[in-house]
């Protein structure tokens, strides 16, 4: 499987600050991994705006690890999930989302390591 995270944006705008990369990267581990676990549950319960609002959360943090790829769709995704519209079209694009973030946490965990 090929790396989806790219550090050099983080590393570009910390002047190469090992520490605040770490914390960066500690922060956006910490935080997707609650977002995922609520998203899924938001899902099973069918809560398609609670959804919307989780996934604008992922949105900020995507740059400093490189996952710039991910924010048209989770732009789409987002949208759609908080007007309640195409969610039997939506659903896809947030698996793709949370098993993209969650192949990042599992990079990024590495790197720090």
């Amino acid at each position: 499987m090929s790396r989806i995270t790219d550090l050099s944006y983080l590393e570009m705008v910390s002047d190469g600050d090992k520490e605040f990369i770490e914390q960066v990267v500690e922060s956006f581990i910490d935080n997707n991994a609650q977002i995922i676990i609520s998203l899924q549950e938001e899902q099973e319960a069918q809560n398609w705006i609670k959804m919307g609002q989780l996934i604008h959360k992922i949105k900020p943090s995507l740059e400093m690890v490189g996952l710039t790829p991910l924010k048209e769709k989770i732009v789409q995704a987002e949208n759609n999930l908080k007007n309640e519209t195409n969610i039997e079209e939506t659903l896809p694009l947030v698996a793709e989302i949370i098993s993209n973030c969650e192949q990042a946490i599992e990079e990024l965990k590495a790197d720090i390591s």
